[in-house]
């Protein structure tokens, strides 16, 4: 990005300015194997587990403005991720309870560009990883009816991701730039609450739902640019969707199979983005805007007691 300062200052770990944020810790699968034992005593009339593998495929995109300077960047990622959920079922009622995580990272290409009064001015792309996907989530369900549900939804999902072996062209310049090393990390923080609903169609051993939702998302975005000494942080709430189409077979009374595609999107394009110096000192505050949307494709077991 063109915005930025360029004062020399001592680089601090990244988490200097992370610590005040909740993150998940300890063994969370073993724990879900503990409440699984532990639920026989519980008030449930059955209880089911599922393992499912996701092939996601999905872009975050800023754009921060300032003057006649524009500048965008694109974070697209496609890692496998896996999971566990279990759900409880009582009388009309579901609780679930699931956590997602990377499987298994793919290669993409993150994108920064300037423009300066309209024209292209700094073009760059860097080899993209995707250190972290981690997902959690807690849903309560009730069925209305024999093919209508209602969902009350919260998901904690937090991404990390980082850009290496930059290359880079100013076209006012007139230079090509090649950077053989970390350039930037660039993390996401994300707290959605859903309301939707499930709508189901069986024909003999085939179960057919459609899980259509709104939610309202709070959203923290910190975009550290190593080899300047600064980061950015970026807040973001509003109103999205996401929905589910979801396929599922069942071989007999305890096991099914599944296939499902998710869709979320999301869009705030009246938010600020804070500049700071690793120390801690904010120099400026310009607007800004984010979006992202995320398609997972999954394929999963049940298992049903």
């Amino acid at each position: 990005m063109v915005m930025v300062l360029t004062k020399t200052v001592t680089l601090l770990p990244t988490n200097y300015f992370l610590t005040s944020y909740f993150k998940p810790r300890g063994n969370i699968y073993l724990f879900l194997i503990y409440i699984t034992f532990l639920s026989q005593n519980l008030f449930a009339d059955r209880y089911q587990l599922d393992y499912f593998i996701d092939k996601v495929d999905a872009k975050s995109t800023y754009t921060a403005k300032k003057d006649d300077l524009v500048a965008r960047l694109d974070f697209p990622y496609k890692p496998f991720t896996h999971g566990l959920k279990l759900s409880y079922f009582y009388k009309q009622y579901t609780l679930s309870l699931s956590i997602q995580n990377k499987l298994h990272p793919t290669k993409t290409t993150g994108e920064d560009l300037d423009w300066y009064k309209g024209d292209l001015s700094v073009y760059s792309h860097s080899d993209m990883k995707t250190d972290s996907y981690e997902k959690y989530t807690i849903a309560i369900s009730e069925n209305i009816s024999d093919i209508l549900s209602m969902t009350f939804k919260y998901d904690y999902k937090h991404l990390k991701f980082s850009w290496h072996n930059t290359k880079q062209t100013d076209y006012v310049a007139e230079k090509y730039i090649v950077i053989n090393k970390k350039a930037l990390l660039y993390e996401q923080y994300y707290h959605i609450f859903n309301i939707g609903s499930r709508f189901k169609y069986k024909y003999k051993n085939l179960l057919i739902t459609f899980h259509p939702n709104i939610f309202f998302l709070h959203n923290k975005s910190i975009d550290s640019h190593l080899l300047r000494s600064i980061y950015t942080v970026q807040k973001n709430s509003g109103f999205g969707y996401n929905y589910k189409i979801k396929s599922e077979y069942v071989i007999n009374k305890s096991v099914s199979i599944s296939a499902s595609f998710y869709r979320e999107s999301f869009s705030d394009k009246s938010s600020n983005m804070k500049y700071y110096l690793d120390n801690g000192y904010m120099y400026d505050n310009i607007k800004s805007s984010m979006s992202f949307y995320e398609n997972n494709y999954r394929v999963a077991i049940s298992y049903k007691w």
